[in-house]
């Protein structure tokens, strides 16, 4: 039964014959009725100030002291006003409206963060990149280049090699005891060391119209 009682409808329910409501005295029995009126109003003007209204009455009945007489107090029901329930359900959704606004906002904000930061990752790594594609090259380039030159100072060496045995056979003759001759006087030396007295004698012998060329 105190399951289906409202909280006021219970605290009354549960003061009557003791003297007491809420902890606060009332007196007799006889008075019961009279306490229970200014909780009740008290009750009302709370249920007001949150914003809500009396949707219906609960009677509850009590007896006074050496009495058999029963008696009936009303106790309202309070329930929330339309527009105002509207209006505190409408404040609600911009309440959490506004606290979705914000945890988006966050994540925006968030993600951006990592989204540069991602971003300056991969900047980090293409310039690192670049950078090691341009020492390869240059790499590349210093071998090429110390090949050509190791090419050109083989070649070199052997051009040399070749023009200092080329040197070493070649030799010039000194002056010698032999007159060195042309023409016919090899002849006319050859005529004299045989004994001829003169190298021009034997023409002188031959007939005219005898000589043949």
């Amino acid at each position: 039964m105190h399951e289906n009682m409202s909280p006021l409808y219970r605290t009354l329910y549960e003061a009557r014959g003791t003297g007491k409501i809420a902890g606060e005295r009332y007196g007799y029995s006889s008075q019961f009725g009279g306490a229970a009126q200014r909780y009740i109003d008290k009750a009302t003007a709370e249920a007001r100030a949150r914003g809500e209204k009396i949707t219906g009455y609960r009677p509850l009945n009590y007896r006074r002291h050496r009495s058999d007489r029963t008696y009936t107090i009303n106790v309202p029901i309070y329930g929330l006003d339309p527009k105002r329930a509207a209006e505190d359900l409408r404040k609600e959704q911009a309440r959490l409206a506004g606290i979705q606004q914000q945890q988006y906002e966050k994540q925006q904000a968030s993600l951006a963060e990592q989204l540069k930061i991602i971003q300056g990752e991969k900047s980090a790594v293409s310039k690192m990149t670049q950078e090691y594609t341009n020492m390869l090259a240059e790499e590349a380039e210093r071998r090429r280049k110390a090949q050509e030159e190791a090419q050109i100072a083989a070649q070199t060496a052997a051009a040399n090699r070749i023009m200092e045995g080329r040197s070493a056979n070649l030799q010039i003759q000194g002056a010698g005891s032999v007159p060195r001759t042309a023409g016919t006087a090899q002849f006319r030396r050859r005529a004299l060391q045989q004994g001829t007295a003169s190298p021009y004698k034997g023409l002188s012998t031959i007939a005219s119209g005898m000589v043949n060329v």
